[in-house]
């Protein structure tokens, strides 16, 4: 596989379309006849629901349907789709119990959204509430038993922490946080005459949509389309079930084509959420500065619906041991049932959280043992494949490059962050550190494994893609677009990029783990490279060419080794019409190392932070990010950089003001009123990205590795790592508001 090409740096594939406004994403299809759809929640936490009285809102102008749990014929939850059992219901119906008031009571149909809305106010619900466990204390008070838990150990750690220099402690909270795409869950979907089901909504996942829809509804699989238009943003939300199966279902009743759209609100008070939970971390060490033992416990809250919680906990476990070397250990993990939203994904899927832990409290050690933050870093690091898949029972680490780059990364970091700034004028300053084995996953998920690449080549030299993973505004589209005109030498202007249709293209993994480039780019290289062969075999079988004899190929034909065109292209097209040869090629991802889809590559990263805080205010300004990324090779400096910076600023909502509270089973921030989220006025003054070019994945296209979650890992910890530096004061319940950098220094 060629791993010595320049970096690419075209435009955007897409980038006329959504700049003039011709890109259509889900609400923006319309066709004749249209219906508009809204959903009827459940009205409290936790209730039996007795009776749904609908004959107001069947008296409403312009009604035409009002679904409820007695119009599914099927099993009404999605089942089990690879690893994951999806148990929540798509409508509860009299006689069931409503668990959270995310649950669907009904759907209303009519000819306009304000009428459908007039008569969804009209249904009347008789339910009789029940007692609730709204929070983990709440359910542990009552003897619940966890949902998901987890407990490992290793070695003495009574004695390590018996015997050791220093312990050091601290309890951390991560609250619900809402993703806030600009997208808000929406979709269309209408019958063709074939009798499909064609859904046209946006998801991060095709094939578990498609498996849920059909498994709840018991539709068979081929009648049943989805399409992905374009996706107005997604961060791990938009894996979860939303709108798909309700789509199908109103279509499957009334033979009408439909558009469901979820407000601002519904979309904050009852899409998935990043979990919650609360973290009680302690290291300790010995004379020598090295870690002798860790003692960790963890407790959450989840939804009444388990679905992908234990991989949120797991993932959180994992970057809670970061990059260090542990001896001994015990680590505790629980999550508890309550009336709290679903935990879908969210970017980073939990290892964000975990490296926050890991990497303030080693922050906080350094500081109480007098030793530079990164000397001490560097004194307990797992230095190879071998210790870093030694840090605790399962893991699952590879290193696929030649090189552990860690300490570079940090290096690099710390010189393009210059001098550390100095505090003057009454404002303090400090800098802060924090670093992490970023994973990137290649074509792998809970639910899937392995990635299908389809290209299709017409007579005129003009070039399809047909794309198993969506494009979210990452520019996916673009790095794969080069890709292929890259390896087939024709114009990117040549090549079209299909966004997935289960009608015609193969099932690739959901979009998430930073895997898209590594996981479609590999076949979709490996279908080019194929492709280009069969059109060389075919060109000699058209000139009869000597085998021997080289022969290359560039988009406009067939060349000789001296540069001279043996066969334009048009010829060679005519050829291929009367000999009815088929140009189209389609790849599997086949692992080529044993157990590559059972192990997690990974990539070390760093971030340095500057601040300045204002004593007397709590004000946070954050000088500068630098993040320094081992990326083995850059495919598109643009797309790559915007990626990082975009996940760097993410950060900084959920540092310092994002968080989704919840009482009592009600959402306390239901509207973007409430729920804040960072502008261009919180941005940092100096935002910049190093790129590590040169220790290459051979298990990917040119050697490159993931990178779209990777701004997230260590941002909010560094950063936090500054501030304590600067007020010195740990910081560690987020989001860390001035008014708790107030009370930490002593003025509330």
């Amino acid at each position: 596989m060629p791993n010595s090409q320049p970096t690419y740096n075209s435009i955007r594939e897409d980038a006329r379309a959504k700049v003039t406004g011709q890109a259509r994403y889900s609400e923006d299809y319309n066709f004749p006849g249209l219906l508009h759809a809204c959903v009827l929640w459940a009205p409290v936490p936790k209730a039996k629901l007795e009776a749904i009285d609908t004959s107001a809102a069947e008296q409403q102008p312009g009604l035409v349907k009002i679904i409820t749990r007695t119009d599914i014929c099927g099993p009404n939850i999605g089942g089990q789709v690879g690893a994951i059992y999806f148990d929540h219901p798509v409508l509860v119906g009299p006689g069931e119990q409503i668990n959270n008031i995310c649950e669907a009571v009904a759907l209303v149909v009519a000819e306009s959204q304000e009428q459908a809305l007039r008569a969804r106010d009209a249904i009347s619900l008789r339910y009789v509430e029940l007692p609730a466990l709204h929070t983990a204390a709440e359910a542990i008070a009552a003897g619940e038993e966890p949902a998901c838990r987890f407990s490992e150990q290793r070695g003495d750690v009574e004695a390590a922490f018996a015997q050791a220099k220093l312990v050091v402690e601290q309890d951390y909270f991560f609250p619900f946080q809402d993703h806030i795409y600009l997208e808000t869950e929406c979709g269309c979907a209408y019958l063709d005459a074939k009798g499909i089901i064609n859904i046209i909504a946006a998801t991060q996942d095709q094939k578990q949509q498609h498996c849920i829809t059909c498994n709840a509804l018991g539709l068979p699989y081929n009648k049943v389309r989805l399409r992905l238009p374009q996706i107005g943003g997604g961060f791990g939300g938009k894996h979860s079930m939303a709108v798909h199966a309700h789509l199908a279902l109103i279509v499957h009743l009334t033979g009408r084509p439909v558009r469901l759209v979820w407000s601002r609100e519904e979309s904050i008070r009852f899409s998935c959420k990043k979990q919650q939970v609360h973290v009680k971390h302690a290291l300790a060490f010995d004379e020598a500065g090295l870690i002798s033992g860790m003692c960790c416990r963890i407790v959450g809250e989840c939804s009444p619906y388990l679905e992908k919680t234990m991989g949120r906990l797991q993932n959180l476990r994992k970057a809670i041991y970061g990059v260090y070397r542990y001896p001994a250990f015990d680590m505790q993990a629980e999550m508890y049932k309550t009336t709290s939203p679903e935990i879908g994904a969210f970017r980073g899927v939990a290892l964000p959280d975990g490296t926050f832990v890991i990497e303030t409290l080693i922050d906080q050690a350094a500081t109480a043992l007098g030793l530079d933050p990164f000397d001490l870093r560097r004194r307990n690091w797992a230095r190879n494949e071998d210790e870093l898949r030694g840090q605790y029972s399962g893991s699952a680490i590879k290193i696929n490059s030649a090189q552990w780059l860690l300490e570079k990364t940090v290096n690099t970091a710390l010189a393009k962050a210059g001098p550390p700034p100095v505090s003057q004028g009454g404002k303090r300053c400090g800098r802060g550190m924090a670093c992490s084995g970023a994973f990137y996953f290649v074509s792998q998920s809970d639910t899937q494994r392995g990635a299908v690449a389809k290209l299709r080549l017409h007579l005129d030299g003009s070039i399809i893609i047909d794309l198993c993973y969506p494009e979210l505004g990452q520019g996916l589209t673009t790095v794969m677009r080069d890709i292929v005109s890259r390896v087939l030498d024709a114009p990117p202007q040549r090549v079209k990029v299909l966004l997935h249709d289960s009608g015609h293209t193969n099932f690739g993994c959901p979009l998430g783990g930073s895997q898209a480039t590594c996981g479609g780019g590999l076949p979709l290289w490996q279908a080019a490279v194929e492709l280009k062969e069969r059109l060389i075999s075919t060109a000699r079988s058209c000139l009869g060419w000597d085998k021997a004899a080289p022969l290359f190929y560039r988009a406009e034909g067939f060349y000789a080794a001296d540069g001279k065109l043996l066969l334009p292209w048009n010829d060679f097209s005519a050829y291929c019409n009367v000999k009815c040869v088929c140009l189209e090629t389609s790849v599997e991802t086949l692992p080529p190392i044993e157990g590559l889809y059972s192990r997690t590559p990974a990539t070390p990263v760093c971030c340095v932070a500057d601040v300045e805080v204002d004593p007397e205010t709590g004000h946070v300004e954050v000088l500068q990010l630098i993040t320094a990324h081992d990326i083995g090779r850059v495919l598109n400096y643009d797309a790559a950089l915007g990626q990082v910076i975009g996940s760097t600023v993410m950060c900084l909502g959920e540092l310092f003001m994002e968080e989704f509270r919840m009482k009592n089973g009600y959402p306390e921030t239901s509207s973007m009123a409430e729920y804040l989220v960072p502008t261009a006025l919180d941005l940092p003054q100096r935002n910049i990205v190093e790129f590590i070019e040169g220790n290459l994945d051979p298990y990917t296209v040119e050697g490159a590795k993931g990178l779209g979650e990777h701004g997230m890992y260590n941002t909010a910890a560094a950063i936090a790592n500054a501030i304590s530096r600067a007020i010195g004061r740990p910081l560690t319940e987020l989001p860390l508001s001035e008014e708790k950098i107030l009370r930490a220094l002593g003025k509330l």
